[in-house]
């Protein structure tokens, strides 16, 4: 053997036994060295990866996860620094770091209670080192989110009179004093603090942020003008001088500026200029810059990202797709770059392949929640509202704190007739969400939908009184509406569209509370008024035609529809409206046209699928009605209306198959009439005439008063027939024919 390879393979064997003579104390300790180090040049991923084989080799300790959480701290990663942080405690209780960082991260909770608890366990800390600044600043904050703001500013004074140069301590008192409006003693307590610490960065720019607050720009530029003198390459004091700048109007000062912090060596500040440029009005000149970036660093996604949007902004779309495209070729796994490719796609309604960017993403990486929640945006600008509720599901399953989605997801619910999954969504809100407006406003329109409206009323009691959120204030008009209090509904609904002048939903209530008071010439007057006011919304046109057709004025209705859809192009509901019409108006073939063009554009357009297949019902086409009834089902097993059709239609051949369809559509609403006589006539079909009266009889009682009720009279007439109960029969059978007579035509099957 060769004596230099021998001699190689020696020293190979010496380190290798070297390393394994390490003990598991030995390896931990380098693990968290490299991890430190890692995290000391922001190379979080690695620093991750260090701490966690710190972890494997020594389990129970706790010193890894106080590393992993310090480096969640970093990435503004909370819940899962408070995660790392308790496994900590919980493997070594006496762990005062892990302690300290858990504690001051509960002070920061928007719930009371845990607030508490960090006051409770940052008091037992300062027990055993009283002497603490750290300790004492955190507990400080935790009495002044409890409220007590006094023994806050006790706590910091006393601190600083032990630690005369402690920052940290000096800002939280500062920013007390500012809070108590106290401003001569928040600069007393800054200029002590630069006093103490003449050459800190930090104490030089705290008091030069506190003169900008209060307007002092003179002062404040001596300030960051020391701090750039001490480090000439700091980002905070560059920033500081250049918002100065900006705010005294001094756009060529910032614009040097700006190019001072574009130079710096971190390259998450190179497009710093570009973006001046931009948000000054010099789109160009930033495009010009950013066009020059991107060629001198292709791979930067933030610059890339940036660029595109300022295309987009120039409507120089053709451009974005074709950087986008570029850099997918390149990478096909380029998950950034997919994602804003199918955002450009949809703003130039290539919806397919927005789809297709979309799910090129979830082939690589399936569990991006921010993915589904796009694919549900794009789904829902196409009215295929199941697959939206597919993808919401998803999203908030891979993200439970996702307020967005869980939101979206609950409206889907409503759009869908199903408040009861809606409530039952948004009752499982984290706490910390369950105060954030969007939850509060869909929460309360699911408590409408489910008739809870004593809690209802109880929330919209708490609401602001002078300028409250727009739409508490459509959900009071909506109460005061049906709690018959007209004027009340009317102010509130006037209220939101002074705000919101196309709200649709408060035009409605307002039309509607004349309407309840006999007068729906008044209201379509009011919708009339609001129409002509906003000619440009389609959803107002589309109101004010629903309303000419209630009121029978079809042509004023064709226009209104027709307007709606010039409006707005793909407005689907307009389309809808006018097939209605068509039907309405024996214009059959034109119905089905319209409806067959809105199926073929988008065959998951379920509303367009029943529609057509009430057409092929009605002209006796059982064989396609049938068709379309069973493809809304598959897109919408919960589909009333197709499973209700699909039952009657298949109970003369198919009765058990019709009576599980029914049934399961009862479930789904067990107050629907429609259903009730629709399980009759499939107990009539199988010949149990006694099963069918007694759901005949439901499908009376949940008739509304104000409704027809002939053919379920009908019905039951011919069932007392069959029964043998002939005089009941009979006297039912006049009374329904006598309201309508063309019964015994279109009732013939009975």
């Amino acid at each position: 053997m060769n004596p230099t390879f021998r001699y190689g393979v020696l020293c190979l064997l010496i380190l290798w036994c070297s390393a394994c003579s390490k003990s598991p104390q030995q390896k931990e300790a380098d693990f968290i060295k490299r991890g430190q180090a890692q995290l000391a040049k922001k190379d979080y991923s690695r620093a991750l990866l260090e701490f966690r084989n710190a972890g494997n080799v020594m389990p129970g300790d706790a010193e890894p996860y106080y590393q992993t959480g310090l480096v969640y701290l970093e990435t503004r990663s909370l819940p899962e620094a408070v995660a790392a942080f308790r496994k900590a405690t919980e493997a070594d209780p006496k762990h005062t770091g892990a302690q300290i960082k858990l504690a001051e991260l509960m002070t920061m909770s928007r719930d009371k209670e845990a607030v508490n608890q960090a006051a409770d366990k940052l008091n037992e800390l300062l027990k055993n080192a009283p002497d603490d600044p750290e300790i004492a600043d955190y507990l400080a904050v935790a009495e002044l989110r409890t409220g007590s703001p006094q023994d806050a500013a006790n706590r910091l004074q006393d601190i600083l009179k032990k630690n005369p140069g402690h920052l940290q301590t000096a800002f939280g008192l500062a920013q007390l004093k500012l809070r108590q409006k106290d401003l001569k003693g928040a600069e007393e307590v800054l200029t002590s603090a630069l006093d103490s610490n003449p050459n800190s960065i930090e104490a030089n720019l705290a008091l030069a942020q506190f003169y900008v607050v209060t307007q002092k720009l003179d002062i404040a530029k001596v300030r960051v003008n020391r701090a750039i003198q001490l480090s000439p390459q700091n980002i905070n004091a560059l920033a500081m001088l250049a918002a100065i700048q900006i705010a005294e109007k001094r756009l060529d000062d910032a614009d040097r500026t700006f190019k001072q912090i574009a130079a710096l060596p971190d390259p998450k500040y190179r497009s710093m200029h570009a973006i001046f440029l931009a948000q000054t009005g010099k789109r160009e000149e930033a495009l010009a810059e950013f066009e020059k970036l991107a060629k001198a660093v292709p791979d930067d996604a933030k610059v890339r990202d940036r660029l595109v949007r300022l295309y987009v902004a120039l409507n120089k779309t053709t451009e974005a797709q074709n950087l986008l495209n570029t850099a997918v070729k390149k990478n096909s796994k380029d998950i950034d770059a997919l994602f804003q490719r199918s955002l450009v796609e949809l703003r130039i309604g290539k919806t397919a392949d927005a789809e297709a960017s979309l799910k090129a993403i979830l082939a690589i990486s399936p569990n991006l929640p921010r993915v589904h929640f796009a694919l549900a945006g794009l789904y829902r600008s196409l009215n295929r509202s199941v697959d939206e509720r597919s993808e919401l599901i998803e999203s908030l399953h891979l993200e439970p704190n996702f307020v967005q989605a869980r939101v979206e997801l609950a409206h889907n619910y409503l759009a869908s007739n199903d408040a009861k999954s809606a409530l039952e969504l948004l009752n499982q809100t984290p706490a910390a969400q369950r105060n954030v407006l969007p939850v509060v406003v869909e929460r309360n329109w699911a408590l409408l939908g489910t008739g809870n409206t004593k809690e209802l009323k109880e929330v919209l009691a708490r609401a602001p009184k002078t300028n409250p959120p727009p739409d508490l204030s459509l959900q009071d008009a909506l109460v005061r509406l049906k709690d018959k209090d007209y004027i009340g509904a009317r102010i509130a609904a006037q209220d939101v569209l002074r705000v919101r002048p196309t709200d649709a939903r408060a035009a409605l209530v307002l039309a509607d509370s004349y309407g309840a008071q006999g007068d729906a010439p008044k209201g379509l007057q009011r919708l009339q008024e609001i129409a002509s006011a906003n000619p440009k919304s389609a959803a107002l046109q589309q109101l004010l035609g629903d309303w000419y057709a209630n009121a029978g004025k079809l042509a004023e209705a064709r226009k209104a529809f027709e307007s709606a859809k010039l409006d707005s192009a793909g407005f689907v509901q307009a389309d809808l409206a006018l097939a209605r019409l068509d039907r309405r108006e024996k214009r059959i073939d034109e119905a089905r046209q319209r409806l067959t063009a809105l199926v073929s554009a988008d065959p998951k357009n379920i509303s367009a699928l029943i529609m057509l297949a009430d057409l092929e019902e009605e002209a006796g086409n059982r064989a396609q009605a049938l068709i379309r009834y069973k493809a809304a089902v598959a897109l919408d097993p919960k589909n009333i209306s197709a499973l209700n059709n699909i039952a009657y239609e298949t109970a003369v051949e198919n009765p058990d198959e019709a009576l599980k369809m029914a049934s399961q559509a009862a479930e789904l609403a067990p107050d629907d009439a429609r259903i009730q006589d629709t399980l009759a006539w499939v107990f009539y079909k199988k010949g149990l005439y006694l099963q069918a009266e007694k759901y005949l009889k439901v499908a009376l009682q949940k008739t509304p008063p104000k409704e027809p009720n002939a053919q379920y009279q009908y019905h039951l007439g011919k069932t007392y027939l069959k029964s043998g109960e002939t005089a009941e029969g009979q006297k039912l059978l006049a009374s329904a024919l006598k309201q309508n007579p063309d019964l015994a035509r279109t009732e013939a099957n009975w």
